[in-house]
């Protein structure tokens, strides 16, 4: 008795594999000439500033290239306690 599509095994060239690259940062404050990062323990990133815009929180997928690390001391302390609580609830705090 032949199989029915659904018994019969899978043929692996039906299925598409996509490998993504992900850089592991340590997490903590990042900056260029014109923008603060902040990386979770989670290694989730967030974009904290702008040109143009004191306080930003917008999730982005990685740090732009020529990011430096920056000491949370060096941070002011409203964006100290915004790391502390995206730390605290996560990707949950990133969304609209």
């Amino acid at each position: 008795m032949e199989p029915s599509a659904e018994q019969r095994p899978a043929d692996p060239a039906e299925f598409e594999c996509t490998v993504v690259e992900t850089r592991s940062r340590e997490p903590g404050f990042y900056e260029t000439a014109t923008r603060i990062f902040y990386v979770t323990r989670e290694g989730a990133v967030y974009l904290l500033r702008t040109p143009g815009a004191a306080f930003v929180l917008q999730p982005v997928d990685d740090l732009p290239e020529g990011c430096a690390a920056v000491s949370r001391s060096a941070m002011d302390e409203p964006r100290r306690e915004l790391a502390a609580f995206l730390d605290r609830f996560g990707a949950a705090a990133g969304r609209a």
